[in-house]
């Protein structure tokens, strides 16, 4: 149970179409679940922000939530996400940065307005295969973990316009990557020590790898 009875504290967020909804708002208040929604609420909450507290479990809860688009866990304690994931089926944006995750549930696939996942500081060696399955994500953040390869199956994500994956341990940038349309590419602080001379990308960040060049903006 969450130490101590708190009060549940909600703000007014723009929705995607531009309308104020109700979210929950409860940022390092020391919770280790997420606090309970009155129904009078639940129907109308569109986001859900619990960063920076001790939670390592979803709540069922959640599923109620038919308007949720955007859920932020950062700073928690998850090792895994259980299957029910996949069944927030307004989720816009989802937030998991700062977590011990190293794998994600099949079921996120069925996640299909979801248009941006940060997964930032976690432990994924490499790219999650699922996501392979979401070919409407638009930005994708996994700075600080330990990936090593942007594989083939990259290219099946054709939604994608933003990838950042700085703070890896990817050598090679593969040619697989132009036939994508990203707008960005982040691959800072990694290994890298080739990649296509003919990547059309606007911003392609390689600083502080061997390949290095010195002309980038």
């Amino acid at each position: 149970m969450s130490r101590g009875k708190k009060k549940l504290n909600y703000e007014q967020q723009l929705d995607k179409d531009g309308n104020l909804g109700p979210a929950l708002v409860m940022v390092g208040e020391d919770l280790d679940e997420i606090p309970t929604i009155d129904n009078n609420q639940s129907r109308r909450v569109i986001g859900v922000n619990v960063s920076n507290n001790k939670i390592s479990e979803l709540s069922v809860q959640l599923k109620g939530l038919k308007k949720l688009e955007f859920l932020i866990l950062s700073g928690n304690l998850f090792t895994t996400l259980p299957p029910m994931i996949g069944q927030l089926a307004s989720l816009r944006s989802l937030n998991l940065s700062n977590n011990q995750l190293s794998t994600l549930p099949e079921e996120m696939e069925d996640l299909d307005e979801l248009q941006e996942l940060i997964l930032d500081s976690n432990k994924f060696d490499v790219i999650p295969p699922v996501l392979f399955k979401m070919p409407r994500l638009r930005e994708l953040h996994m700075q600080h973990n330990n990936v090593q390869v942007i594989p083939p199956e990259t290219t099946k994500m054709v939604g994608l316009r933003i990838l950042v994956l700085d703070y890896n341990k990817i050598t090679t940038v593969p040619a697989e990557v132009g036939q994508m349309k990203l707008q960005e590419l982040w691959v800072q602080h990694n290994k890298v020590e080739t990649s296509p001379d003919d990547l059309k990308i606007s911003k392609l960040k390689l600083h502080d790898n061997p390949i290095d060049p010195i002309d980038q903006p």
